[in-house]
């Protein structure tokens, strides 16, 4: 679901931006559409680095906290 959410906030944001700067929407929506891609491959390898350290950090905040 927060796919969809971020995906409504730069489809505005895109709009907004158009209308600001007179440009036609489907012409920057062609323009940004070929670097979607990019920034998802660049997007899951941090996800997953900033998730596996949160988890870690967990696991030692749990044994510190409930083991005497």
């Amino acid at each position: 679901m927060s796919f969809h959410g971020g995906l409504a906030g730069v489809l505005v944001a895109a709009w907004l931006f158009a209308r600001k700067h007179q440009l036609a929407f489907i012409q920057l929506t062609d323009f940004i559409a070929p670097l979607v891609p990019i920034g998802l491959g660049a997007g899951r390898p941090v996800t997953s680095s900033i998730t596996s350290y949160r988890e870690e950090l967990v696991m030692y905040l749990g044994q510190w906290c409930f083991h005497p």
